[in-house]
């Protein structure tokens, strides 16, 4: 979020597998996993579409409240 303004500026996406048996498992695990498996690129779309999902109530209250500092 910009101080100036109060529009998001800014966003970060981290990709988690919460695995039911192992737990969590780290990025650095799955993500080669799914290159080898040729899953990545779905991998990237679901959570390119995730990202932009939980963006999106963040810029519709920004664009309302640009004065809320």
């Amino acid at each position: 979020m910009r101080l100036k303004d109060g529009v998001v500026a800014g966003f970060e996406a981290l990709l988690r597998w919460r695995h039911p048996e192992r737990g969590m498992v780290e990025p650095q695990t799955f993500i080669p996993q799914a290159e080898r498996n040729g899953l990545i690129v779905p991998l990237g779309r679901r959570a390119l579409k995730k990202a932009a999902e939980d963006l999106a109530p963040l810029q519709r209250f920004s664009l309302r409240n640009r004065r809320f500092m």
